[in-house]
């Protein structure tokens, strides 16, 4: 069965643009959860600080790239203060509270809903391309 016949253009487009926007850059966390079964702080803050900011700037949303912009630099200041730890001192308290949790892991799921959200009526409602292949 060739999928790309059956499939609407408009279809792959959008999850083009999923894979290469969301997918792709979010695999090096997942890489880390699987290969050492945890993902550090500094590694999972860096990373959706990138992530925040170069959706953002893909988006056509002036809302998105202004919550993108403002989300990064919390990332980016919270890689900072645990990169700035001394290495002999541990944590007060192994893990993260349920709330930290919430708030680490929630902003990121919400923005990419909301992003993913943008990137359906651009490409599946509108047909606009998201590369265009010839």
């Amino acid at each position: 069965m060739d999928l790309t016949k059956s499939m609407p253009l408009a279809w792959q487009q959008f999850l083009l643009s999923v894979l290469f926007l969301v997918v792709v850059p979010l695999s090096a966390i997942v890489a880390d959860l699987a290969i050492k079964g945890e993902v550090a702080d500094q590694d999972l803050y860096l990373t959706l600080a990138v992530y925040f900011v170069a959706t953002g700037a893909t988006s056509r949303s002036q809302l998105i790239l202004g919550v993108s912009i403002i989300l990064s630099a919390a990332y980016f200041v919270s890689y900072g203060v645990v990169v700035a730890r001394p290495l002999a001192c541990p944590p007060i308290a192994p893990g993260h509270s349920l709330v930290a949790d919430a708030v680490i892991y929630g902003f990121p799921l919400i923005f990419t809903a909301f992003s993913a959200i943008e990137r359906y009526k651009r490409h599946v409602m509108k047909a606009e391309k998201f590369w265009d292949f010839g």
